[in-house]
């Protein structure tokens, strides 16, 4: 079975490209979503995610569901705002390349809330675009490209 790629490991990895760990320490909650802020791993993580211009969704950041398509090109749109094209373009054919792998295979699990799985994101698919956030490749440098460290937390 394909990995999924839960909302608050990918905060968590947006997060570590902008902050090392004790400067998120600082960083205040955005008051518009209710699901953060009761002292859980993931809240500096969100925070620290929202400073760096990540939009989440309307009033809830949902950090134990999986990240879909759709809402990994929103986030990424929404922190780079100069690369909406490039950003579409590679999910899509992310997207496409999963839609042809499940119709050779006859795929069609569905997750609790009835999105098919094909609408999610792998972890796999993830680390890629990742990789391309690490390397400027949507138009900002980060903060461990600029200290050339490698920062990248596996927990899948």
């Amino acid at each position: 079975a394909e990995n999924l790629i839960d909302r608050a490991h990918v905060a968590k990895m947006i997060a570590l490209l902008g902050f090392s760990y004790d400067d998120m320490t600082g960083i205040e909650l955005p008051s518009t979503y209710s699901d953060i802020g009761e002292g859980k791993w993931y809240d500096r993580y969100f925070a620290a995610a929202c400073k760096m211009g990540v939009v989440w969704g309307n009033n809830t950041c949902r950090p134990a569901d999986y990240l879909t398509y759709d809402e990994c090109e929103n986030i990424l749109k929404s922190m780079y705002t100069g690369a909406a094209e490039s950003i579409t373009a590679a999910i899509s054919g992310m997207r496409n390349n999963k839609s042809s792998s499940d119709a050779v295979s006859g795929s069609s699990i569905v997750q609790s809330d009835e999105k098919p799985k094909q609408d999610y994101i792998s972890s796999d698919e993830w680390l890629i675009l990742y990789g391309k956030m690490m390397n400027g490749e949507f138009g900002v440098q980060h903060r461990a490209v600029k200290e050339e460290n490698l920062i990248i937390f596996f927990i899948f």
